[in-house]
């Protein structure tokens, strides 16, 4: 999700939560349960700008609360340069956070402390891609093209990176991106907002365990 399926944002999620770059998880959960109620459109029903709002710090918090995707979008706006202790928050393979799925229902459970518990499991993180569908075509179902990228388990060296050095096609982190086309039925009156999700769609890093979900996004715009 993160590295191409989503075009280039210019607002900083740090900025969104009103956090600093080095805020540890229970500092991003704070800040978005303040402004998930801030911001939540049932308590802003005369505000039309209470839905992007929330849609935004939703975004951020999904992003900043998954150390993987965290990672990427660090390297990607060039935080990891400035982060006293990155190291806290880039053990990828912790059991603590490897395979989190930063999925809806997930966030509000936690934050909210409603839904069915959660069983842990080994799984590989979901994807999220920001699909624009053209608002002339909601009134009919039809197909989007999408192509993007994910992590997947290294075969070439069984995920151990040859010594973790000599791994040419993932350069000795076990891992390497793998570049997906998709062809997604777009079902007819979707809405601004939705979500499509796409089962086994997202990062495949573990040999023995599911990929996550490819979590597609949909914004509806008046020319696509």
């Amino acid at each position: 999700m993160e590295r191409s399926v989503k075009k280039k944002r210019t607002t900083c999620y740090y900025k969104v939560l009103g956090i600093s770059i080095r805020a540890g998880q229970e500092e991003i959960r704070s800040a978005f349960r303040y402004l998930a109620m801030k911001w939540h459109p049932d308590k802003n029903p005369n505000n039309p700008r209470a839905a992007e709002r929330f849609r935004e710090v939703l975004t951020a918090y999904e992003t900043l609360i998954n150390p993987r995707m965290r990672g990427r979008y660090d390297r990607m706006r060039g935080y990891l340069k400035t982060k006293a202790k990155p190291q806290a928050w880039t053990d990828l393979h912790s059991d603590e956070n490897d395979g989190e799925a930063a999925s809806f229902d997930e966030i509000f459970q936690d934050v909210f402390g409603f839904g069915k518990p959660k069983v842990r499991t080994l799984r590989g993180c979901d994807l999220r891609f920001d699909l624009q569908v053209p608002r002339s075509s909601i009134g009919r179902g039809h197909h989007e093209e999408i192509s993007y990228e994910r992590l997947v388990f290294c075969r070439s060296c069984n995920g151990n990176g040859a010594s973790r050095s000599g791994c040419i096609r993932c350069g000795g982190s076990g891992e390497h991106e793998e570049t997906l086309s998709v062809r997604i039925w777009i079902p007819p009156g979707i809405e601004d907002g939705m979500r499509i999700r796409v089962v086994g769609g997202g990062d495949a890093p573990y040999a023995a365990a599911a990929p996550g979900d490819l979590i597609l996004l949909v914004h509806v715009v008046e020319n696509c």
